[in-house]
């Protein structure tokens, strides 16, 4: 019998050697695919990773494979479905867009302050006010965290400018700095009937690494939530603030539209108010001029948008739930707004046909 040192000498004549071997680094498809796998692995037992590596030898298929195929085909006919049911809502209708060779970006697109691209969200006890609506120190120092800690005391409460179910939206003006704001006070009461929910989709995609399957995202999220604002449609209601945080769940994950706050009956007036949540805003929004009072350009029938506002928001929804980010997001509002109306939207690589189809033809200028 050889000894060991002999085999070693061996191995070094045949150029058998146990040195690392050097691993090329992936490019981004396949690094992306690794860590996929990476992470299915790790999500798996080993009796599973064996079962799968035995059955793919033998080329067959695995109960977990037939049960996620089927997944994938149920949430493509889901989206096809999807298409159909927003086409009934709002009229609706996908034509592609042809390809421009050059784009044009504009720079002369007014930029929007933030207590007017939404109202300022309190409650009844106590707020954090934005730092941008106070001057800086002396020094240009920013102010101490405290120092932004209002209560609604701090404010002149000067008209009611909309009383919700939920809450009521009132013009003040902040007592220290003279800024005009709108102030948005929640009611305690029903504060406290929404604290009994589960949850919004926002603290669920949180909880799931921020984006959720197609699997998942269409029969649990979009396809429920589309029948609700098609009721909503039908009573003549423009939502105007869809967004994760306004759908809540409960323990049956049922959900519920929430916030009418911003809402707008589209049977008694027009809708043409710049206001809503910015990454959610359709272009339509940022045309309208921003307004000194409730009632400008009321009478003007070149000015205004309709119910399709919310099936725009219903497209960054559901691009954000399958991409992780809404489709404008950016540094800063004024660049997100700037991107909304500019941009033409990218879509990442693991969006199925159906998907691109759907967002496509929802995300639409």
């Amino acid at each position: 019998m050889a000894s060991l040192e002999d085999l070693i000498k061996q191995r070094i004549a045949d150029h058998k050697f146990d040195d690392v071997i050097r691993v090329l680094p992936l490019g981004p498809e396949p690094q992306r695919k690794e860590l996929l796998l990476q992470d299915t692995k790790a999500a798996k037992g080993l009796g599973e990773e064996y079962e799968e590596a035995y059955v793919k030898a033998a080329g067959g298929t695995t109960q977990v494979q037939d049960a996620e195929d089927k997944l994938r085909q149920s949430a493509r006919l889901l989206f096809q479905e999807l298409v159909a049911k927003l086409d009934a809502l709002s009229h609706f209708h996908y034509t592609p867009k042809p390809v421009v060779e050059d784009l044009s970006v504009r720079t002369d697109v007014a930029a929007v302050r933030m207590e007017e691209a939404a109202p300022l969200a309190v409650s009844t006890a106590s707020m954090q006010v934005p730092a941008e609506v106070y001057k800086p120190t002396e020094g240009g120092a920013p102010k101490a965290e405290a120092e932004l800690t209002k209560c609604v005391s701090d404010f002149e409460l000067r008209a009611l400018m909309y009383n919700g179910n939920i809450s009521m939206v009132y013009h003040a003006v902040d007592r220290r700095s003279g800024v005009t704001i709108a102030l948005k006070l929640y009611k305690r009461a029903k504060l406290t009937a929404i604290e009994r929910h589960q949850g919004d989709v926002y603290g669920y995609l949180r909880a799931n690494r921020g984006r959720l399957s197609e699997e998942v995202a269409v029969p649990l999220i979009l396809e429920p939530f589309l029948s609700g604002l098609r009721l909503i449609h039908e009573q003549g209601l423009i939502h105007r603030d869809i967004k994760p945080e306004n759908i809540l769940l409960n323990h049956s994950f049922q959900i519920k539209i929430a916030d009418f706050g911003l809402s707008i009956d589209s049977t008694n007036e027009v809708a043409n108010t710049r206001l809503g949540t910015i990454d959610y805003l359709a272009p339509e929004i940022l045309d309208c001029p921003v307004k000194q009072n409730p009632n400008d350009n009321k009478e003007n029938p070149n000015i205004g948008y309709t119910n399709k506002v919310d099936c725009w928001s219903v497209g960054v929804l559901a691009y954000e739930l399958l991409a992780g980010q809404p489709p404008f997001a950016a540094p800063s509002p004024q660049e997100t707004l700037r991107r909304i109306r500019t941009k033409e939207v990218e879509y990442p690589p693991w969006f199925s046909h159906e998907a691109l189809d759907f967002l496509r033809g929802v995300l639409l200028r």
